[in-house]
């Protein structure tokens, strides 16, 4: 393959990803538009809708060590 085979290659493979991150969120974003539209009147079913639709996302992020040696000093009495 030479290098214009892989750059296309590269380049279509990211233009796919991509195209897919947004496809996912417009598709999330029509989704909570039609269950609102379809159950309007009915907030018991919108509030359960809204509760179970949510994901929260886990943290990427390490936890930073602690100062001073990562261990707190005992309280004193």
């Amino acid at each position: 393959m030479n290098n214009r085979e892989l750059a296309r290659t590269i380049c279509f493979d990211n233009m796919s990803a991509f195209g897919k991150e947004v496809a996912k969120q417009q598709s999330g974003v029509l989704r909570d538009a039609l269950v609102n539209n379809l159950f309007k009147g009915n907030a018991t079913i919108i509030g359960e809708w809204a509760t179970a639709s949510h994901v929260e996302r886990q943290g990427t992020r390490k936890a930073k060590p602690a100062a001073g040696g990562g261990t707190a000093p005992a309280p004193k009495p």
